[in-house]
């Protein structure tokens, strides 16, 4: 009887099997959103043509460790430049300890006095983002309390403040203050229309374009986003620019941004 039983245990052993979440391979850049990012902050960005593109996943084991397509930059004149989405450029993504280490090939310079062979640096702690180091040095911190993200600069200077509900990043709010300690400058981005689906995404910020849905458990669907600017003393709406997206999902309830595998 023990026997049999040894046996039985030895079998369930062998025939256990870990099931993985399924592996974006790709994603359509319909579902990312590429201005604000601090890796392009202030650029003006470019598709051509839009809906048809999207960026590629290269997995060893469960990991990625590259993604395809990337902006290069083109002249604008007056020593300006954009940047054009092209699958030319590629990350190449290393992991080392609680950093995520983003090189970026070829290395088009994306701001002054960076070097383009350095890496834009995520650093992690418990699965949380905590800083961002840009290639010029620039860093963002990253501070949780309660349902809000406060960004800060390295001076301790806020940045932006990141508001949550239901484990998803709902709204973003960025303020620009003057010397006289008057709000001259706002944004606003809301995230709307969440599913209860599992997100891909979800802690992958430094997966190009991907940096916004990274920091939610679920997908959304629309965003807004208001600008004011102070107008007579007065901080008015400006501009209100919206967009809104359709998600499908496959059988395992995983969002239809590209193909699994």
């Amino acid at each position: 009887m023990l026997l049999i039983i040894l046996l039985a245990s030895l079998s369930c052993k062998k025939n256990d099997t870990t099931i993985s979440d399924p592996k974006l391979l790709n994603c359509s850049i319909n579902y990312l959103k590429f201005q604000d990012d601090y890796r392009f902050l202030g650029k003006t960005i470019i598709f051509d043509p839009f809906d048809s593109l999207q960026v590629s996943y290269t997995y060893k084991e469960d990991k990625i460790v590259e993604c395809i397509g990337g902006f290069q930059t083109i002249s604008s004149g007056n020593n300006l430049f954009r940047l054009l989405f092209s699958s030319e450029v590629r990350d190449s993504i290393v992991y080392k300890g609680d950093s995520v280490c983003v090189y970026t090939k070829p290395g088009y310079t994306y701001f002054e006095s960076e070097n383009p062979q350095s890496p834009t640096i995520y650093v992690y702690s418990q699965n949380r983002l905590q800083k961002l180091i840009r290639r010029d040095g620039f860093e963002v911190n990253y501070t949780y309390t309660g349902n809000q993200i406060v960004e800060k600069n390295s001076n301790g200077i806020v940045l932006r403040t990141l508001y949550f509900e239901n484990n998803n990043l709902v709204k973003i709010v960025k303020e620009n203050i003057n010397t006289e300690n008057t709000v001259v400058y706002k944004k606003e981005i809301f995230f709307n229309e969440f599913d209860n689906n599992p997100n891909p995404l979800k802690n992958k910020h430094y997966l190009l374009g991907a940096f916004y849905r990274a920091f939610s458990e679920n997908n959304y669907k629309s965003t807004i986003e208001n600008e004011y600017y102070l107008i007579d003393d007065t901080l008015r709406l400006t501009g209100t620019y919206t967009n809104s997206m359709q998600i499908r999902y496959n059988s395992d309830g995983y969002p239809g941004f590209g193909d699994y595998k």
